[in-house]
Formats: structure tokens, C-alpha cells, sequence
């Protein structure tokens, strides 16, 4: 389990993977549940860490998956 006390999302794992992305059950602290939520995965990224940079056409492509 990753914990930063400044962040609202805790990731408690990984669900799954696919050619775009990652998906991970995550905590949120706000509303006091658990959610999903899909990470965009970078040719080359094995680890699914974001980054700053994603090519335009990507990060459209990903959020239409």
C-alpha cells in the first residue's frame, strides 16, 4: 500500500493492465471509498509511473479507451 498523507488517492493495487494503461483499486480519502482508476502507460513504462510529458494524440486516444 502506497501512503502520502498529502495525496487523496491511496493505491491499495493493481487490477489490471492493457496496451494503454494500468488500472488500480485506490482509496479515496475524500468521499471514503474505493475506486478504480486507470493510469496511461508509456511505451517503455514496465512500472506504470506517471509522467509529465504524453504526446497529445496518446493522452486523446487513452481518455476515448
Amino acid at each position: 500500500m502506497l501512503k502520502d498523507p498529502d495525496q487523496r488517492y491511496t493505491i491499495r493495487g493493481e487490477v489490471g493492465r492493457g496496451g494503454m494503461g494500468a488500472v488500480f483499486k485506490v482509496r479515496d480519502a475524500s468521499l471514503g471509498r474505493h475506486l478504480a482508476m486507470k493510469l496511461i502507460r508509456l511505451e517503455g513504462d514496465e512500472d506504470s509511473t506517471p509522467q509529465n510529458a504524453v504526446d497529445p494524440r496518446v493522452l486523446e486516444r487513452f481518455l476515448e479507451e
